[in-house]
C-alpha cells in the first residue's frame, strides 16, 4: 500500500521513482550489537554493471552495523578486510574470525567499538594490493593503535585483492596452497614464524578385496582391482565426513557423511580426470591435491596383491603365548599332549585317528604332505573329528569348502602351497576330483583357456597355475572309492561300537555341567596354543632319514608303491613335528645353506604304531565300514550255527536277508544296502534269491577270521 512504499523510500530500499535501489545486486544485511538489522550493503552483479552506476551500494545515511560480528572472539586474532566480499573469501577458506570494513576509509565507529569491546590479541589489516589499499591499511592501523589495539598490515601481491588471491584460475595455485601462502603473509606481518606444516598424514589399510587410503582427512576405498598390460581398473569410493560443530551455532548437529563412487581406469587420462573432478568437488579442495592422491592410489593399486598371492601373513605372537607354544613343542611326550588337548576341545576317544589327522595336518608344511579321508557311516562323527583338528590349525593355513565345482580349483586366485584343503563331504567335490589328484601328485595344476588379448583384441591362449603341495582332508560315507583317488589318501574309520557311543553321550552330558563349561574356556586357551605352535614350526626345514634304507615294506600289491611313500612321509611328518627337540644341521649346496633335521628311531617307532593300523586298512580291498559289516554278518552266522550245534556246516549254509542284518547290527537300510553291494561284488557273500519287488536272500562265502 502507499504507506509501505513511503516507508521503503524513507529507508532507501526504493528510490524516489519507486524502483528497487539494490536491483541486480547481491545484498548483505548488517546488524547491531543486539542482532537487529540496521544497514545493508550490496554488490552489483557483473551482468548489471554500468559505467555510470556504482558497484558498491549502501543505504542512505551513515554506515551502520557490522557484518559477521559473531566471528569476533575475545582474546582471538581478527582479520580486517577492505570489503564484505574479501571477508567472504577468508571465511570460505576457513578463517571465520574475519570482519570487513566498508572500503579503505570504512572503519566505522560500530566496528571500532566492537573491536575495543572484544580486545583481540592481534588484528591483521588486509586491504587490496594497490596504493590506495596500502595507504588505507596504514591509516586503519594507526587509528586502532590510538584505541589501544595491536594491528599489523598484511601486504598482498601488487594488484591483488583477497578474491583474486584465492582464485586458482588466476593464481594457478590450489586452494590449500593459497591458504598456506596467506598464512605466511599475515604471520610474517606480525613477526611470527608460520608453523611447519607436516606432510600429508597418510595411512594404507589392506583389505581382502582391495585397500583403503587416508590422506589427511580424505579417505579413499579402492576395491575390485583388475590389472593387465593395458588397463588398471578399480572402483574408487571417496568418503568425506563433515563434522558439524566448527561453528558455535552448528554445535549439536549430527555428523554427515558424503561420498563419491566411480569405476576408473587409472591408465586412462580421461577416466582419471573425470574422477578427479568428482573427488575435488566432494572434498572441497583443488584438483592438484586430488591429483597427488591419485598418484598414490595408482602406486598402491599397481603393487596390490590379493591376500592369497601376497605370501604368508606375518603374525606377531605375544611373548607369553610364544613361550607357551614353545613349551608345547619341546614336550617329549608331545603326542600324548595332542591327544589330551583334542579330548579337552570336545572330541572324545579315537586316539589313533586324532593323532594321525593332527600329524597329517602338520605335514602340510613339508614337501610331501599326507592326505586323509575319513570313511564311515552317517552320524558317526566324521565332521566332528575334521572340525576338531582344523580348530587347532592357524586360520591362514587352511581353506574349508562345503562344495567344490569342477573347475573351481584352477581359478583359486593364488597359491595353495603348504595349506590344507578341507572338504566336508566327498559328494561335494566329485567333479573336482581330477584336479585334486593332479595337484597331489604334481604339486601344481595348470589350465589353459581362451581369452582376449588386451592390446590386439584377438583371442589367445592363456594359462592359470595354482601351486601346491597341499594336504587334502575329506570325509565320506561312500563305500567304494575309485582306485585312482583311494591310492592318494590315508583312510581312517570312526569307531562305531556301542561302547564308543556311550562315551560320546557321556561327553555330551558332561559339556552341560559347570566342569564342562570351564573345560570350554580352557579349550580356547588350548586352541590358541596350537595355532601359535603351528606358526612357530619352521618352513622350509628339510627332514633326512638316515635309516631309510634299513626299512622294509610289503610288496605284494602294486598299490604298495604309493603306500610305501605314505609310510616314509608319515615318519618325516613326525620328525618335523619334533623339530624343537632335534639338532638342526646345515649343508651348503649351490651357494645356499640348507637346514635339516634327522629322523630318529623313536620317530620310526611312532610311525610304525600308526602305520600298522592305518596302512593296514589302505591295503584292504574292502572299505572299513564294509569290513565291519562283513564281521557282523559272520558273527551273526556263527551265533546262529552254535544255536543249532553245527558250527562250521551251518555257518556256511546259513542264509539271511537284509532285514536279518538290520535287526542284528542295528544299521539302517541305506547303510546295509550301500555296503552289502561291495561285499557281493567282491564275492564275500552272494545272493541266492532276489529281484526287484522280491526279498533278497544271501549266503556267506567268506570263511576268514
Amino acid at each position: 500500500d502507499g504507506e509501505t512504499i513511503t516507508r521503503l523510500k524513507e529507508l532507501g530500499i526504493l528510490n524516489k521513482k519507486g524502483r528497487e535501489h539494490f536491483y541486480g545486486c547481491a545484498t548483505f544485511p548488517l546488524y547491531d550489537c543486539n542482532d537487529n538489522p540496521v544497514g545493508m550493503y550490496s554488490r552489483r552483479v557483473y551482468a548489471f554493471e554500468k559505467d555510470n552506476i556504482p558497484s558498491h551500494l549502501y543505504l542512505p545515511g551513515p554506515r551502520k552495523g557490522v557484518f559477521n560480528r559473531h566471528g569476533v572472539k575475545s582474546g582471538s586474532e581478527i582479520h580486517l578486510t577492505e570489503s564484505i566480499l574479501d571477508a567472504l573469501s577468508l571465511i570460505n577458506a576457513g578463517i571465520r574470525n574475519t570482519i570487513p570494513c566498508y572500503g579503505v576509509g570504512g572503519l566505522t565507529d560500530d566496528i571500532l567499538h566492537l573491536l575495543m569491546q572484544e580486545k583481540p590479541e592481534r588484528i591483521y589489516v588486509c586491504f587490496d594490493g594497490d596504493e590506495a589499499g596500502y595507504t588505507g591499511a596504514k591509516k586503519v592501523r594507526e587509528r586502532l593503535a590510538r584505541a589501544g589495539l595491536t594491528a599489523h598490515v598484511v601486504k598482498l601481491p601488487e594488484m591483488y585483492d583477497l578474491n583474486i588471491f584465492f582464485n586458482p584460475q588466476v593464481t594457478g595455485k590450489g586452494f590449500t596452497d593459497s591458504k598456506r601462502a596467506y598464512e605466511e603473509l599475515y604471520m610474517g606481518a606480525a613477526g611470527l614464524t608460520p608453523p611447519v606444516k607436516p606432510g600429508p598424514q597418510e595411512e594404507y589399510i589392506p583389505r581382502k578385496d582391495g585397500f583403503a587410503l587416508i590422506r589427511d582427512k580424505r579417505r579413499y576405498e579402492v576395491r575390485a582391482i583388475s590389472k593387465n598390460g593395458r588397463n588398471l581398473k578399480a572402483t574408487v569410493k571417496g568418503i568425506s565426513i563433515n563434522i558439524s560443530g566448527q561453528r558455535t551455532e552448528d554445535r549439536g548437529r549430527k555428523n554427515k557423511t558424503r561420498f563419491h563412487v566411480d569405476t576408473v581406469d587409472f591408465y586412462s587420462a580421461r577416466s582419471r580426470a573425470y574422477l578427479t573432478r568428482g573427488l575435488a568437488d566432494l572434498f572441497g579442495t583443488d584438483e592438484k591435491t586430488i591429483g597427488r592422491d591419485m598418484e598414490k592410489m595408482i602406486e598402491s593399486a599397481e603393487n596390490y596383491l590379493p591376500r592369497e598371492q601376497a605370501g604368508p601373513e606375518t603374525r606377531v605372537i605375544a611373548e607369553k603365548d610364544k613361550q607357551e607354544a614353545l613349551a608345547f613343542l619341546k614336550n617329549p611326550d608331545l603326542l600324548t599332549e595332542i591327544i589330551t588337548d583334542l579330548e579337552t576341545v570336545g572330541y572324545t576317544g579315537e586316539e589313533m585317528n586324532k593323532l594321525l589327522c593332527y600329524i597329517a595336518a602338520i605335514s602340510r608344511k613339508t614337501d610331501d604332505p599326507l592326505s586323509v579321508m575319513i570313511q564311515s557311516r552317517s552320524a558317526a562323527g566324521k565332521s566332528c573329528l575334521q572340525d576338531a583338528v582344523l580348530s587347532l590349525i592357524p586360520d591362514e593355513d587352511f581353506i574349508k569348502y562345503t562344495r567344490l565345482t569342477d573347475q573351481a580349483l584352477f581359478y583359486q586366485g593364488g597359491s595353495l602351497a603348504h595349506k590344507i584343503l578341507a572338504i566336508e563331504e566327498l559328494d561335494g567335490m566329485n567333479g573336482a576330483m581330477y584336479s585334486i589328484r593332479t595337484i597331489q601328485s604334481s604339486k601344481k595344476i595348470t589350465i589353459a583357456y581362451t581369452g582376449k588379448d588386451p592390446v590386439s583384441g584377438k583371442m589367445k591362449t592363456e594359462e592359470n597355475t595354482v601351486e601346491g603341495p597341499l594336504m587334502v582332508f575329506i570325509t565320506t560315507t561312500e563305500a567304494e572309492i575309485d582306485g585312482e583317488t583311494a591310492s592318494r589318501f590315508l583312510f581312517i574309520s570312526i569307531d562305531e561300537s556301542r561302547e564308543m557311543t556311550e562315551k560320546i553321550l557321556a561327553k555330551q552330558r558332561h559339556s552341560h555341567t559347570m566342569e564342562g563349561f570351564l573345560g570350554k574356556l580352557k579349550g580356547a586357551d588350548i586352541i590358541r596354543k596350537h595355532k601359535n605352535a603351528g606358526r612357530l614350526l619352521k618352513k622350509p626345514l628339510k627332514v633326512v632319514n638316515p635309516y631309510a634304507e634299513l626299512l622294509t615294506f610289503t610288496s605284494k600289491s602294486l598299490r604298495a608303491r604309493r603306500d610305501h611313500t605314505k609310510y616314509l612321509n608319515l615318519i618325516q611328518a613326525i620328525a618335523y613335528l619334533f623339530q624343537y627337540q632335534r639338532k638342526i644341521h646345515t649343508v651348503d649346496y649351490g651357494g645356499k645353506t640348507i637346514e635339516y633335521i634327522n629322523v630318529t628311531l623313536t620317530d620310526i617307532a611312532r610311525a610304525n604304531e600308526l602305520a600298522a593300523e592305518i596302512l593296514g586298512r589302505s591295503l584292504d580291498e574292502l572299505s572299513p565300514p564294509s569290513r565291519k559289516l562283513l564281521m557282523l554278518i559272520k558273527e551273526m552266522c556263527v551265533s546262529e550255527a552254535r544255536g543249532q550245534g553245527k558250527e562250521r556246516e551251518k555257518e556256511k549254509e546259513k542264509r539271511f536277508t537284509r532285514r536279518d542284518i538290520r535287526e542284528y547290527s542295528g544299521w539302517s537300510d541305506f547303510q546295509v544296502k550301500t555296503h552289502i553291494k561291495q561285499l557281493e561284488e567282491l564275492e564275500y557273500i552272494y545272493s541266492t534269491v532276489g529281484r526287484k519287488g522280491k526279498e533278497y536272500v544271501y549266503e556267506l562265502v567268506y570263511t576268514g577270521g
